[in-house]
């Protein structure tokens, strides 16, 4: 089935009860979300403490914090927002029937609608196939372009220059572009960067070559009309 979109979800879930949570999770929440019309699947990341020093959050960032848990439903159905909905009426009613975890919290919950999918060239699956990738990890970046009339720049940066680039190294395989849904063409855009090396190592392999990216100002973009408010790795679960 074709993507048209994603939920992305960041819980806080305190260490002790982590054990309970990956249960709960794995055996009764996940399955019922991917049962739900619309979902095509859901996978499940955690970030390590040793992945949490490459996180950054800024002025504007959504409230992600320091929260390790991160849930991905990939959807396919046009209308994403009524997904999310019934993401929503789902956990009214798993929680009436009282099966809703008691520890910890969702802190950011958002569908957003899929715009593109991008691949290394070593990746040969077609652009339908590419949100199916299996990988081993997952970048997670957010930001914005502030201006609305900077957004074509923007997106001809990405094309041809940014993705192109993030897709060279080693352990960067797949790109999708998102909105938020409800909010297309107001500057806000998501990107998953799908990692088929470990997190830690794909990320050994960006700062190899980050530091001729800004000295040639390729990265980021040289007039600064996209500002990035959140990054950080995740290893898949």
């Amino acid at each position: 089935m074709k993507a048209t979109g994603v939920v992305l979800t960041f819980i806080d879930m305190p260490r002790e009860a982590e054990a309970e949570f990956h249960e709960w999770y794995d055996l009764d929440h996940l399955p019922e979300i991917v049962g739900l019309p619309g979902v095509i699947s859901g996978q499940r990341y955690q970030a390590a403490d040793n992945l949490m020093q490459f996180r950054a959050s800024k002025e504007g960032a959504p409230p992600i914090g320091e929260s390790r848990h991160c849930s991905i439903y990939l959807l396919g159905d046009p209308d994403v927002g009524a997904v999310q909905a019934r993401m929503t009426d789902l956990g009214k009613r798993l929680f009436a029937e009282k099966r809703m975890i008691r520890h910890g919290k969702v802190v950011f919950s958002r569908a957003f609608r899929l715009i593109h999918a991008y691949a290394a060239p070593r990746i040969r699956v077609s652009e339908d196939g590419r949100p199916h990738l299996r990988h081993k990890g997952l970048q997670v970046a957010m930001g914005s372009v502030p201006d609305p009339k900077d957004i074509p720049e923007a997106t001809e940066w990405w094309h041809s220059s940014h993705y192109p680039d993030m897709l060279s190294v080693p352990g960067w395989a797949v790109a999708l572009k998102c909105e938020p849904a409800g909010e297309e063409g107001q500057g806000k855009f998501l990107h998953l960067f799908l990692l088929d090396k470990p997190a830690d190592e794909a990320h050994a392999e960006l700062n190899k070559v980050l530091p001729e990216w800004r000295a040639t100002g390729r990265s980021p973009h040289p007039r600064g009309i996209y500002r990035r408010n959140f990054s950080g790795p995740l290893s898949r679960i």
